[in-house]
């Protein structure tokens, strides 16, 4: 039941995907193809758990998209109303499923048994007794349009060639996905990070280590110059010792022969050869050094991209937050007796899915009262030559690392001198304060 929730969820949101697709581009059949693969999809996992009625309204609506196509139906706005309010009421059957499971896991149950799918059976049947809206399974030849569904529209980019075939391609061969933990994942992207820290660590400890090798080499070129010396000096006393027995006529003494001299002689040459020996080990540990600082880089290129894969696995596309917003702004239009056209931007982007999570409930509110506050009533527009239909617009933008969202509406805007009135009520602000309109505002 939990998968099939978690599925459904995202299948109801592609659904309304494809429908604001072939909206924006009626002529295009692909997006209805897909609207009855995600039905057909949703259909089977939802006999599948044993929700009948859910099954049969997918039936219905994947019956009623194949009757359009062969009926040749036009694809008008009310068409498009009438679709969209069948895949409203399949998602609050799909969040009140949720809130019954959730209450039961809160009372102790166990499973997720019958008595859930009974409870939402039940659920179910009281909404539908209870209310004038569309019927589940509606006629062939009725539209299920709930009473309170007012006009209204809401854009989507033009569909191209390249985007249809990708949508065939995907229909053609879906692409596996596994479901992985968030606390998993954050461990992961944690762990990833420790090897940054302890190869950077390393890195450093290596570099250290060539000034050392550097040092080294010069310490040997200074004993090699001192033995070079010491064995000069040498050859110089016994030349001089030799020079000088020979003006005392000594004729039988050789400095040769002294075993001081003979002695010292060999341990210069020893001297000597113990420096080219540590000349060798120094060219060693350079090409071993230098062995481990490729390593490291290739190490450093492939942990990189580990890191980038681990943080890309959280990111998910703005797009799937999308048709909730749609489903917000149509909701309180429908409320309010309000046409607007609710237009999303450069959507294609990816956000953290933590950040994402975060931004449901500020983006929601804002809507509402964008909607609520700022659009005015069908009437008010027209009085002022406005269009009938008001606008709210999302736009997502990247400023470096950063993304950012900017909301906007062409209603009435702020009402400055009512936030004034309200400030100077509450004692905010004094009456002779002197203001600009930014500074008011600020009272919000």
């Amino acid at each position: 039941m939990e998968i099939f929730i978690e599925e459904a969820g995202e299948l109801l949101n592609e659904l309304e995907n494809s429908i604001e697709e072939w909206r924006s581009d009626t002529l295009n059949e692909a997006h209805a193809d897909e609207m009855k693969r995600v039905l057909h999809t949703l259909k089977g996992g939802s006999r599948l758990a044993r929700l009948k009625d859910l099954g049969d309204k997918s039936h219905d609506f994947e019956s009623h998209i194949t009757r359009t196509q062969q009926q040749k139906a036009p694809l008008d706005d009310a068409f498009f109303i009438g679709i969209l309010a069948r895949q409203d009421e399949m998602v609050r059957n799909i969040d009140q499923l949720q809130t019954l499971i959730d209450q039961q896991e809160n009372d102790g149950g166990g499973g997720f048994g019958p008595s859930v799918i009974q409870m939402a059976s039940a659920q179910n049947d009281h909404e539908e007794a209870a209310s004038d809206s569309a019927p589940a399974a509606a006629s062939p030849d009725e539209e299920p349009v709930s009473a309170q569904v007012l006009p209204f529209k809401v854009n989507a980019p033009a569909t191209s060639k390249v985007a249809q075939d990708g949508l065939a391609a995907r229909r053609v061969q879906p692409q596996e996905t596994v479901k992985v933990a968030a606390n998993l994942l954050e461990g992961l992207v944690n762990l990833a990070g420790e090897t940054s820290i302890s190869r950077a660590r390393l890195e450093q400890e290596v570099s250290d280590f060539s000034y050392t090798l550097v040092d080294m080499d010069q310490t040997i070129d200074r004993l090699r110059d001192h033995v070079r010396r010491l064995d000069m000096e040498t050859e110089a006393q016994i030349v001089f010792r030799q020079e000088r027995a020979e003006e005392t006529n000594y004729e039988d003494f050789d400095p040769l022969e002294m075993d001081r001299y003979s002695q010292i002689q060999q341990l210069s040459r020893s001297l000597m050869e113990a420096t080219y020996d540590l000349q060798d080990i120094k060219t060693t540990l350079t090409d071993k050094t230098r062995d481990a600082e490729t390593i490291l880089l290739q190490q450093s290129r492939i942990n990189t991209e580990l890191q980038e894969g681990l943080m890309r696995t959280r990111m998910v596309p703005f797009n799937r937050l999308v048709p909730r917003l749609r489903r917000i702004v149509r909701q309180v239009a429908g409320d309010l007796a309000k046409d607007v056209d609710f237009i999303v931007g450069n959507a294609e982007g990816e956000v953290d899915r933590t950040v994402l999570e975060r931004m449901i409930a500020p983006l929601e509110h804002l809507l509402r009262n964008a909607v609520d506050h700022g659009i005015e009533h069908p009437e008010d527009r027209l009085a002022v030559n406005k269009p009938r239909l008001g606008k709210v617009r999302l736009e997502l933008s990247r400023e470096g690392s950063d993304i950012v969202l900017s909301l906007e509406d062409d209603g009435q805007g702020i009402d400055v001198e009512r936030i004034r009135a309200k400030a100077i009520e509450r004692g905010l602000m004094k009456a002779e304060s002197d203001l600009n309109e930014a500074e008011i505002m600020q009272f919000i």
